[in-house]
């Protein structure tokens, strides 16, 4: 048995910032892993771009890939990054929220 992993922090960062956002990351998320650990969030503007960290309990790498999978696969998730949103926030706000933002061609469509 591969040792759990209890840390690998998926960063979903969905846009817009629409109600029932959390509920559906955390029962896809519930889904794919042993345990969410913790959950914090993150809100440029109201209504605007929002990020997500779950620290959560994977058991295999493989496990980490179907829950990036199942995450993206959500109509409002933009990108899904591992690692610490504060950290990221920190070494460059405008480079973090740029991670939130659609590109011009999936705004259009």
């Amino acid at each position: 048995n591969p040792n759990p992993n209890p840390n690998p922090n998926p960063n979903p960062n969905p846009n817009p910032n629409r109600p029932g956002i959390l509920v559906d990351l955390s029962s896809v998320i519930s889904l794919e892993v042993i345990n969410i650990i913790d959950v914090r969030s993150r809100t440029r503007d109201i209504g605007g771009e929002s990020a997500f960290q779950y620290n959560v309990q994977v058991s295999s790498l493989a496990m980490v890939e179907r829950l990036f999978g199942a995450v993206e696969a959500l109509d409002d998730v933009v990108c899904v990054r591992r690692g610490d949103m504060d950290h990221m926030l920190h070494d460059s706000p405008d480079n973090f929220w740029a991670n939130a933002e659609r590109p011009a061609a999936e705004e259009e469509s």
